[in-house]
């Protein structure tokens, strides 16, 4: 109820918008609040053209979304499943912002950079991620030449996984949770894990020719999986 009228709030918080552009926002606000499920491509968008000519959609993407959309139209963003509403949200919110409009200033411009940026090159926070996470498997590969009781790669990489995974805590899309994580960012609690595969995936890393890394995150969630890619690239 709280997360995606906050996301709205932080876009117009962080980006330069015309007092028109920030009451479409804030009335996409309100409609999440009480409103229903449309199709964005039928009913236009504030900027005054339809998404459904805009350059960056092609027909299949936009047939697709169609057909999605179909499915849940008038039902309430309560009643919806919760994938099918995150990413209608994203959907509509850059409608909304003009990021499909080539009439706006706000076209292929995104909404979230101001923040990403803060985030990432911030004095405090993100420096002390890396270093505590470095400094802790440091620690361990110390113990390696300095102990009898040796910490294997195994369970230096499972370290760096839960970190990744737990770094998710500060995801920028839970923003509100985001900032009260960050002190303890560097405490993953695995027992907090509801299904764990990290060891069936620990022997695929390990045996595997080839990784590949799909990276979607930024700011401080970011140098929590560096870390864990800094890692396997020194496998070898």
């Amino acid at each position: 109820y709280l997360r995606k009228p906050l996301i709205i709030n932080q876009v117009i918080k962080n980006n330069t918008l015309t007092d028109t552009e920030i009451r479409n926002l804030i009335n996409f606000k309100n409609d999440i609040r009480r409103g229903v499920i449309t199709d964005p491509f039928t009913s236009g968008n504030p900027q005054g053209d339809s998404p459904e000519t805009s350059p960056l959609l092609d027909r299949g993407e936009i047939n697709t979304w169609k057909t999605e959309i179909k499915k849940y139209s008038g039902k309430s963003w309560f009643e919806i499943p919760w994938y099918f509403a995150e990413a209608y949200f994203y959907l509509r919110l850059l409608i909304t912002y003009g990021y499909y409009s080539p009439k706006s200033h706000n076209y292929m411009k995104d909404p979230f950079e101001p923040l990403k940026k803060k985030e990432l090159h911030a004095e405090t926070g993100l420096i002390d991620i890396l270093k505590g996470i470095l400094d802790i498997v440091g620690d361990m590969e110390d113990s390696n030449e300095h102990s009898s009781g040796k910490t294997s790669r195994g369970e230096i990489l499972k370290t760096l996984i839960l970190f990744s995974l737990w770094g998710n805590r500060i995801d920028l899309s839970n923003y509100h949770i985001a900032q009260k994580s960050k002190g303890d960012t560097l405490i993953p609690q695995s027992n907090n894990i509801i299904i764990d595969n990290s060891e069936e995936l620990l022997k695929k890393i390990m045996n595997a020719d080839r990784i590949d890394f799909i990276l979607d995150n930024t700011g401080q969630e970011l140098v929590c999986d560096l870390a864990l890619i800094r890692y396997l690239f020194n496998l070898n």
